[in-house]
């Protein structure tokens, strides 16, 4: 039997497909087989389009009414199907497209001039200096094609004369070239759009060798191999996500990195970078490296909700199975099984134990008033359960690095002492422990007893809010050596906790920091609004050093964000409820509104009544739940927002002490505690602003702070 074809389908020909008849599908997984047996079998109708500026295009039959697009490479060995439609309009597709291998990346480009010449040539007329060359003109020609510009599309670019003009460009650009040169269109050097973007590639040594050319990372951000009709039908079940497929070359080089790591792994980026992506596709990767059935890679998290959205990703992964040596959890719910396990009883102590203790046992005997309820329980937390505090001379000595507030003396440490002495005796006398006492009981009995767990990874999914005893213990599941620990995290994120720094924990991830920089979600519109709120918020790397969002890019361009600002809160309803009624009656599907706000409180008793007055179900996403199925707006806390991701959102609800929430009493005349409370609720509608995909609409009452 002769050797089979190559055949490889791109991201294009896959969204096409979905669009059409069931019937199609079926004669495409038909062909596939067939084809890459003999692509010149009679049945396949395999032909010749003359109309074509590429001579290797030919078109494929799929019954009487459609046909598939082929790029064929001209010693025949490698197949591309690049579309699928009506055979008038696949054939309309095809004319102008051009395929070729870029001769500085390597990567196999698809380029339409006539569609980047329509599109800059609707683009605004610009007024600009008559020595004035575009916003490009900077750049001789050679240079623009070493950034991975097709020669093709060199006068389109020329055209270009600032930011509008390129938005209408970038459709039509190749993905590894339109970073950079939007990089330097909004102000950056060359210098800088080399670094962040470009991957050092060797040029190819063959630009008609399609095989090599597919092998390029930035090919697979287009292309994936089809080696059976099977393949292809498990990636059309399911809901066709593209994170499934296709990864960018810096996503790509975080799963399969060349030799491996040898230690942990840290990766930072900004909201939408496909962190969670990469942590799914490299659990699966180290999956499929196990060499033993008992062996299992762990995934775990900082919330129940994000716990079982994974999961349920993970299903989708893989094609509709269930993962296969892959144990997802929230990670405080992995230690209460523990400890259930190894036969450690042990019960938490609820919210309503918690203040009972706190206001019979503790605040209510031994506290003098000098400062507030809430004050002593954020030392509790931050400080004596921190550093694990058991006696009192420990705690004089305690540092309160970060914690800001009033400077505590002695006298002053010693009156806290009682109250926490207090209260630990009361949780002992209960039965009770708090998770962190969970947590730190779990660590020192897996080091008390080491080599039990199957674990052979963990992977850490939102790592800058675990808190200390949390990286402790994912330190202690799996021992140290290659490939032990991934975490993905992004300080400007950080809703939860307080900063910890990865050594502090026995994390060492020296040498193997990584970033993602590219934002798949939202617009460069959206991004570069919620970014604005974040001005002057200082933020770490989860490991003590400085980080930034330099180089954070989108890849869409859409509407700017619109912020109404009202007197009174019935005329922020009104306008809310005539958003969405707007949205709607543009087929847009309820499920793909969010609406976030401060509070439940306001989302229950504003919006949620006024959405059912004007007859517009909803559905609220509460607490560690995960998110519901169903028709309705979805209303929810900007706290709930987080790993949450809709085409449009609406942060509403802003203004007078709603949001921001107003700091304590005793912290106001702090500078540093002012600073911190600020920092966080900008980091609060960082993160809520960047939960929309396509519009964002932010709007409040009274008086107005932050915005």
């Amino acid at each position: 039997m002769s050797e089979q074809v190559g055949l490889s389908v791109s991201a294009q020909f896959l969204e096409q497909l979905q669009k059409l008849p069931v019937k199609v599908h079926k004669k495409v997984l038909a062909f596939i087989d067939k084809f890459r047996e003999d692509p010149k079998a009679a049945s396949i109708n395999y032909e010749s389009l003359g109309m074509c500026k590429d001579d290797r295009v030919h078109s494929v039959r799929f019954g009487d009414d459609y046909r598939g697009i082929v790029v064929s490479e001209r010693a025949g060995k490698e197949h591309l199907l690049v579309y699928v439609d009506h055979h008038d309009k696949a054939y309309r597709w095809a004319e102008n497209k051009v395929f070729d291998v870029h001769p500085t990346l390597g990567s196999l480009q698809i380029v339409d001039v006539s569609e980047a010449n329509a599109a800059v040539g609707a683009a605004p007329t610009v007024k600009v200096e008559p020595e004035y060359k575009g916003a490009f003109g900077h750049l001789q020609d050679d240079v623009l094609v070493a950034l991975g510009l097709p020669s093709l599309l060199i006068p389109s670019v020329r055209q270009v004369g600032g930011e509008k003009d390129f938005d209408l460009l970038a459709p039509h650009l190749p993905e590894e070239v339109r970073d950079p040169l939007r990089w330097i269109v909004l102000g950056g050097s060359l210098g800088e759009a080399q670094e962040l973007y470009q991957q050092s590639p060797e040029p190819p040594k063959n630009a008609e060798d399609f095989k090599a050319a597919l092998d390029q990372p930035d090919s697979k951000r287009r292309f994936v191999r089809i080696r059976s009709a099977t393949e292809l039908e498990s990636l059309l079940t399911g809901p066709l996500a593209k994170w499934r497929v296709f990864l960018h070359p810096d996503q790509e080089a975080l799963v399969h990195p060349k030799t491996g790591y040898n230690g942990p792994v840290r990766v930072l980026g900004g909201a939408g970078t496909g962190k969670t992506v990469v942590a799914m596709h490299r659990a699966r990767a180290l999956a499929q490296g196990l060499e033993e059935s008992a062996q299992r890679v762990l995934f775990t998290t900082f919330s129940k909700a994000l716990a079982a959205d994974i999961q349920h990703n993970l299903k989708v992964l893989y094609g509709g199975q269930d993962p296969q040596n892959i144990e997802v959890v929230h990670l405080h719910s992995w230690a209460a099984k523990y400890l259930k396990t190894v036969g450690i009883n042990f019960a938490i102590a609820t919210p309503v134990d918690s203040q009972r203790l706190w206001t019979d046992d503790a605040l209510g005997i031994y506290w003098d008033g000098r400062f507030s309820e809430a004050f002593c329980k954020d030392e509790w937390a931050e400080v004596v359960q921190a550093q694990d505090i058991r006696d009192e001379q420990a705690y004089l000595r305690a540092s309160r690095k970060g914690r800001g507030g009033p400077r505590l003396r002695k006298a002053d440490r010693e009156a806290l002492w009682k109250v926490f002495a207090a209260y630990r005796r009361a949780l002992e006398d209960a039965g009770k422990m708090e998770y962190a006492d969970l947590v730190r009981q779990a660590r020192k009995h897996i080091e008390s007893n080491p080599g039990t767990l199957p674990y052979t990874s963990v992977i850490v999914d939102e790592a800058q809010d675990f808190s200390a005893e949390d990286l402790k213990l994912v330190r202690a599941i799996v021992p140290k050596g290659a490939n032990d620990l991934f975490l993905v995290g992004d300080a400007h994120q950080r809703i939860y906790g307080k900063e910890v720094t990865l050594s502090s924990c026995g994390i060492d991830i020296r040498g193997r920091g990584r970033r993602l920089r590219v934002n798949y979600r939202t617009t460069h519109e959206i991004r570069q609004y919620a970014v604005a709120r974040l001005e002057g918020v200082e933020v770490d790397d989860l490991d003590g050093e400085r980080d930034d969002l330099k180089g954070y890019t989108s890849l869409l361009s859409g509407p700017h964000p619109t912020v109404q600002w009202f007197a009174h809160g019935e005329d922020e309803r009104t306008a809310v409820v005539a958003r969405i009624k707007e949205l709607l009656s543009d087929d847009v599907a309820p499920a793909t509104v969010c609406v976030a706000a401060p509070t439940n409180q306001l989302l229950d008793e504003v919006y949620k009544a006024a959405l059912a007055d004007a007859g517009i179900p909803t559905l609220r996403i509460k607490g560690q739940d995960s998110v519901p199925m169903g028709k309705g707006v979805r209303l929810c806390t900007m706290h709930r927002a987080k790993g949450l991701e809709f085409p449009h959102v609406l942060v509403a609800g802003l203004g007078d002490t709603r949001f921001p929430h107003p700091i304590d009493d005793e912290l106001h005349d702090d500078p540093r505690s002012v600073k911190q409370h600020e920092d966080h609720q900008r980091r609060l509608l960082f993160v809520s602003t960047t939960r929309a995909r396509d519009t964002l609409w932010v709007s409040g009452w009274g008086r107005r702070q932050l915005l």
